[in-house]
């Protein structure tokens, strides 16, 4: 939260916080406070217009490339209202600084001390060189090393970490980090082998108990994306369709390029599928709580765009439910039959408890084979 003195967040906040005895205590927010006056396009994070643009696609992934008429220093401290620059030092990088080494904030949120301007950066990564040796085609092999290899260390160092990360690599530093982090990474196959023993041992229990063992060990749903549990959908007064107050999801994970994943979890006792191989009631019942959640976002986006951005058109959905599809419905491809499920219901993605640990443990494969 970007301050000044004296404040200049709101009473009827301070008063919410005293009221709920949180005032001083720490709630996340972090209070960073500039002494000098900042420009008014710099305090309400205001763009200067750009100049060139040029678009390019790659699949699903569209890249947008824009000159602003200022200098990075300007450009940064407008994008983050003010915090990095002016108040807290990045120590960017200068002409003379080792190629791909940038700067690097990840899950990091600013706000104006009145709430009324908010920036969320899920990744955001700052360079500085623009010469022609720095992108050499040449080189690229050696970049997406380097690249790749920071990504999938700074993925196991944050298993156990929750928060904002902003990095002053250099490039040798992930090499460095992996020397240090092979007990983190031990960790994860600890959490899958567990996984695994509830799963055969208390396989009959409710959905809760399985719930809670991933809700405490979310590496084994998903090693790179932020996984959040139980995500409380709010419908306004009179809006709900079926007078419910919320939808809930049992997860909802988020990834860069305001990408997400909405899963609901099923019993691993449930069939999945009926000896004709028609999927079960539990199946159904899945894909109709997921039909809910669609209907809530297509119809109350402007409720969650600020928490989810791009929730309406990019949320990805998966129901997980059984432990073999194979040995229920007598299909002799499971892969196959996973699909003509999830055609029927109208769901991105139907698996099993059993396909879940096979994809936890070939992260934990490609991640171990990070650190060699």
């Amino acid at each position: 939260m970007v301050d000044t003195e004296p404040t200049q967040v709101p009473d009827h906040i301070i008063s919410t916080l005293r009221e709920r005895d949180l005032l001083g205590k720490n709630i996340g927010i972090y209070r960073i406070v500039h002494k000098q006056p900042l420009p008014t396009v710099t305090e309400k994070g205001v763009l200067p217009p750009f100049g060139d643009e040029v678009t390019r696609h790659a699949g699903s992934t569209k890249l947008l490339v824009r000159s602003y008429p200022t200098n990075i220093s300007d450009l940064i401290a407008r994008l983050t209202l003010g915090a990095a620059g002016p108040i807290l030092d990045l120590h960017l990088a200068s002409s003379q600084s080792e190629f791909w080494a940038p700067r690097v904030i990840r899950g990091l949120g600013i706000t104006t001390a009145d709430r009324a301007i908010k920036r969320w950066f899920n990744y955001l990564e700052i360079g500085s060189h623009v010469e022609q040796a720095a992108w050499d085609r040449r080189s690229i092999w050696a970049r997406v090393s380097v690249d790749l290899r920071r990504h999938f260390i700074h993925a196991i160092g944050a298993l156990d970490s929750a928060g904002a990360f902003i990095s002053f690599d250099a490039p040798t530093a992930p090499l460095d980090l992996a020397r240090s982090i092979p007990d983190k990474l031990s960790h994860v196959k600890v959490a899958i082998d567990g996984f695994v023993a509830l799963l055969d041992e208390r396989g009959s229990d409710l959905e809760a108990v399985f719930h809670q063992y991933l809700a405490d060990n979310p590496v084994i749903l998903d090693v790179y994306g932020s996984v959040e549990s139980k995500p409380r959908f709010i419908y306004p007064p009179g809006q709900s369709l079926l007078n419910k107050k919320y939808v809930e999801p049992d997860f909802l994970i988020r990834y860069p390029g305001q990408r997400y994943r909405l899963i609901e979890l099923e019993r691993p006792s449930k069939g999945l599928a009926t000896v004709r191989g028609e999927p079960r009631s539990g199946v159904t019942q899945a894909a109709w709580q997921i039909g809910e959640w669609k209907d809530y976002i297509q119809n109350h986006y402007d409720l969650l765009r600020e928490r989810y951005p791009g929730i309406s058109s990019t949320a990805w959905t998966q129901i997980v439910i059984s432990r073999s599809a194979v040995e229920q419905s007598g299909a002799t491809d499971v892969n196959r039959y996973l699909a003509m499920v999830r055609q029927q219901l109208a769901v991105d993605e139907v698996i099993t408890y059993d396909l879940l640990v096979e994809r936890a443990r070939e992260a934990y494969a490609r991640l171990s084979g990070a650190l060699l």
